[in-house]
């Protein structure tokens, strides 16, 4: 697992996680668990082996931000909402748009996992694009 329940709590006020617990016991883990499932897809998809040898600290927050955000989407539909100024969720809202974005760049291997190791080159080779020389070695010798 990414993360534990009890790290969704620096995201969402545990009022509202133990009304979504009331209302559908268990939902928490499911719904951390289904975020983990994607987080694997992705990090799979990024050519990373499984299980991990450490748990980034970029993994644990998207998938507290992203299972947070979900739960708490489960017993409210005010989470749609963006247009008002008093809208309590804009900074969850936010938080789960660049969550999804960071986990597509793991997928895509633009967001690197582990910067301190130096990704290996899928090819040892050099390809090299250049334009057609101007002037090669016949040009020079009639000067």
């Amino acid at each position: 697992m990414y993360c534990r329940r009890e790290d969704l709590g620096d995201y969402v006020l545990q009022a509202y996680l133990d009304k979504v617990e009331e209302l559908s016991p268990g939902l928490i883990e499911r719904t951390i668990s289904q975020v983990a499932g994607e987080i694997d897809g992705a990090v799979l998809q990024a050519g990373h082996a499984l299980p991990l040898p450490r748990i980034p600290h970029k993994l644990a927050w998207i998938c507290a931000v992203i299972a947070a955000y979900r739960a708490v989407g489960a017993i409210t539909t005010l989470m749609e909402s963006e247009g008002s100024s008093g809208n309590e969720w804009l900074p969850l809202q936010t938080q789960y748009r660049q969550a999804i974005k960071d986990l597509e760049a793991i997928r895509d291997n633009r967001l690197v996992l582990f910067p301190e190791v130096e990704p290996k080159p899928a090819d040892a080779g050099v390809e090299v694009h250049a334009p057609r020389a101007l002037f090669g070695s016949e040009t020079w010798r009639r000067f």
